[in-house]
């Protein structure tokens, strides 16, 4: 299959035209381009097996032509994104997919819960994030800045990936109003952009990024990142659920997050003792409606109110038998729970061992020192 593409303007220079594929390639005649959609489309047609050249239109002008084989041998199984063997199903959808295809699609689960929110104006690149993403992760996809801005409102996100160049809002405006955005500002956020300079990445650093990756990209660098962004979360929570000495939890990054731990650790010293303090109690104190309460309380510790407010009480609890003045029943009445069995297996899974046990190694450990 041949493909040409011509015009009448004013031509590539001859001392352009041996750059003309290279990446991020510049010069006046082609305005305000970025430099890489030649370099993409010669990446492109040569992944498909084919070849691209350019020639000047009878003096004036330009034309490129895209020459590709339409002969299947000329590829190795790798390259096809669909088995050949599964493409040779009689067995068909009327769109010609394989149904096996779409019944192994319908009952594949995501590898675990996290939910991830792609916006992206590109529909061939949302497509494509929200499918193999969603092999990993629960994902909702937004085509512009607006939607994706509101989506991000109502969708207990887990993290959000957003293009930059968008019509609307784009990425960085996005970014930012997210990041300013009370009920959303805790949400770690990954940027996708073709201008990769030093000012661009600044400039996502300042609207409140968390990771800035350029196109085009890898997949597997993408899938990292999210990963490590996600794992760097869970590992601080672990760390303080597991430590008594820990006593805030350090994830957030903005003031306004700092404030509503800070907030929300004055309440529970203060209802510390109280076994009938809900959390309705608990988000009336903090003027918040319940729904968006435990949102943010979700994004910012990785637990629900009830498990947040459970792990700051067995916290308490350790603390106080270390201190060796009450027994664990008299311990468990002082955090607010109402039943000792039940602190005691709170406390059992929350540090592996029972409370007893638990202040006899502590004891151990001070008479050692």
């Amino acid at each position: 299959m041949i493909i040409s593409v011509s015009d009448t303007g004013i031509g590539i220079p001859l001392e352009k035209r041996g750059q003309l594929f290279s990446r991020f390639m510049q010069s006046s005649f082609s305005g305000d381009s970025m430099g890489i959609g030649l370099h993409l489309t010669h990446e492109l047609v040569n992944v498909h097996k084919g070849s691209i050249e350019y020639a000047e239109n009878e003096g004036q002008g330009s034309v490129f032509t895209v020459t590709l084989p339409l002969d299947s041998s000329v590829y190795e199984s790798k390259d096809f994104l669909i088995s050949t063997v599964l493409m040779e199903e009689t067995d068909h959808t009327d769109e010609g997919i394989p149904c096996r295809l779409v019944k192994e699609e319908q009952m594949v689960a995501p590898l675990n819960k996290k939910k991830i929110l792609i916006i992206e104006d590109d529909t061939d690149i949302r497509e494509f994030l929200k499918k193999e993403i969603s092999v990993y992760f629960e994902v909702v996809a937004e085509a512009d800045g607006v939607a994706g801005f509101e989506r991000a409102r109502t969708y207990d996100a887990d993290l959000i990936i957003c293009d930059v160049l968008m019509p609307g809002m784009n990425g960085y405006e996005v970014t930012r109003k997210l990041k300013n955005e009370f009920s959303t500002s805790h949400i770690p956020i990954i940027l996708l952009t073709a201008m990769g300079t030093t000012e661009n990445k600044l400039e996502g650093v300042e609207s409140g990024a968390d990771a800035y990756v350029t196109k085009p990209f890898s997949l597997k660098l993408l899938l990292a990142r999210m990963v490590q962004l996600i794992d760097q979360r869970e590992k601080l929570r672990e760390k303080y659920v597991n430590d008594p000495s820990i006593e805030r939890p350090a994830i957030y990054t903005s003031d306004k997050d700092k404030q509503f731990l800070d907030k929300l650790q004055a309440i529970i010293e203060q209802e510390l003792g109280n076994p009938e303090f809900t959390m309705e109690d608990f988000a009336a104190r903090m003027k918040l409606g319940r729904t968006v309460f435990s949102k943010k309380v979700r994004g910012l510790t990785g637990h629900t109110p009830n498990e947040y407010f459970r792990i700051i009480r067995l916290k308490k609890a350790a603390e106080l038998l270390l201190e060796g003045n009450y027994n664990v029943s008299e311990v468990s009445y002082k955090v607010g729970i109402s039943d000792p069995l039940y602190f005691s297996r709170c406390f059992k899974t929350q540090y592996g061992v029972s409370p007893s046990v638990y202040l006899r190694g502590k004891e151990k450990e001070g008479l050692k020192t």
